[in-house]
């Protein structure tokens, strides 16, 4: 990078589990240590990606082979409006199924079964019972964690304040309901996890910079 940093982007399916995209970033991440000759890594995680990364941690038992750990807009507390997508309140379910298809409808390349199945995996109920019992912090690896904030207002200061893309507005204004504030999908409150670093205006396409070409940004991801 211009910074100086030697960086590797990892590459896992987009839409599978968690134990399937972790095993398939920790191959990547072998091969990285004995190209470059360097003892560990600095894992940066965004959304999935930084469970993906806590999985490789400690159930695959790369503790070793870690210094750090940051999250971007993470889910380690759960998506509120998953549950409700899965049924688990059932006041929600079509109104959430709807809004979450609706928010990732140009990404999808699998069936809605395999896409539900994968979003599981970050519900409420499997992060806090399954996924966190099963995923502790090691004491060898640094946490840091970021939030994204965003709104769905135009009368705004926009260097300043991230207006929601409007993928996101379905599923940000049921997550507003159901959890307060967030960046479209993931809660503040939930991406919180070790040292948190604090909250970007930005929503959660933004985070990553999906959108390059958008005039209206005012968190730079890079």
């Amino acid at each position: 990078s211009d910074a100086g940093y030697e960086t590797y982007p990892l590459s896992v399916d987009p839409f599978s589990t968690m134990s399937t995209r972790a095993s398939q970033a920790a191959q990547q991440i072998d091969d990285i240590l004995v190209s470059s000759g360097a003892e560990k890594v600095h894992l940066i995680g965004h959304s999935q990606g930084g469970l993906d990364g806590r999985y490789i941690i400690s159930t695959l038992g790369y503790a070793n082979r870690v210094a750090s750990l940051t999250t971007i807009a993470s889910p380690h507390h759960g998506v509120l409006l998953i549950d409700a997508a899965l049924g688990l309140m059932p006041d929600f379910t079509e109104e959430a199924i709807a809004a979450i298809f609706d928010a990732i409808a140009g990404t999808i390349t699998d069936s809605n079964a395999d896409l539900l199945a994968q979003l599981k995996d970050m519900s409420v109920d499997h992060m806090q019972n399954t996924f966190n019992p099963n995923n502790p912090d090691r004491t060898q690896v640094e946490y840091y964690s970021i939030g994204g904030r965003t709104q769905a207002s135009l009368n705004v200061d926009t260097t300043i304040t991230d207006i929601v893309n409007p993928l996101f507005l379905g599923t940000f204004t049921l997550s507003t309901l159901l959890e307060g504030e967030n960046d479209g999908l993931v809660a503040i409150q939930s991406a919180k996890w070790g040292n948190y670093l604090g909250t970007a205006p930005a929503d959660h396409l933004n985070e990553i910079g999906l959108f390059p070409e958008d005039p209206i940004q005012p968190f730079d991801h890079i």
